[in-house]
Formats: structure tokens, sequence, C-alpha cells
């Protein structure tokens, strides 16, 4: 049995019209590539939030005759009231007079959505 084996010659001697469209084959593969990556981690970033949000829509709270107002430090009893993702809770008219969160409560923490203590 005889191989043959057929080589081909070294980049160094090949044409440059051959050259350029090598580079721009590796640069067409690289950008599909990175165009899948980009598509990939956009869907994970949306899952997540998906995952987030139910999560969230999951949490419950237990009003108690000891809990007040965030803003007010009045009872909540028995009105009408808003929580925040953080926990915060405060009765609808306060809320609806805060301009922003953060404005209304400076040391509220954004990172905190989600991790509700009662």
């Amino acid at each position: 049995f005889f191989f043959l084996m057929i080589r081909r010659p070294p980049r160094s001697t090949q044409s440059r019209s051959s050259a350029a469209s090598d580079v721009y084959k590796r640069q067409t593969l690289h950008k599909k590539r990175m165009t899948k990556t980009a598509k990939h981690i956009s869907e994970m970033n949306l899952l997540q939030a998906e995952y987030n949000l139910v999560k969230t829509k999951k949490a419950y709270v237990r009003i108690t005759s000891e809990r007040n107002c965030a803003k007010c430090h009045r009872k909540i009893a028995d009105k009408v009231f808003t929580v925040y993702p953080d926990g915060t809770t405060l009765h609808s008219t306060c809320a609806t007079s805060a301009v922003t969160l953060n404005s209304a409560f400076p040391s509220s923490k954004k990172g905190n959505q989600g991790n509700f203590k009662y």
C-alpha cells in the first residue's frame, strides 16, 4: 500500500488574494461567533430578569398591628399601602407624595431587591 500525501505550500508563498481571502474568512467566522455569543448572553439576561420578576411576585408581606410606614412612621393598620421590592412598606399617600424612593429614603439600598425580611 502506498499513501500519497499532498502538502499545501507554506502560507508565506501564498498569493496575496489567497491570503486576503483567508483573513476575510477568519474575520467573518469570528463575527458570526461573536454575534451568536451576544445573542446567547442577551437570552440569558432575559431569563434572569424573568426569574427575578417571578421570584419577586411570589414574595408576600405580612402586615401586623406593629408594622409602621417607613416615611411617616405611623401604623399601617387597615389603610391602603404600597410595598417596594426591597421590602419597604408605605401608606399609598406617602408613596405618591414621595418624588422618588431615594429622596424619601436616603438609606434605601437598590441592590436588595427581592430580599424580603419580615
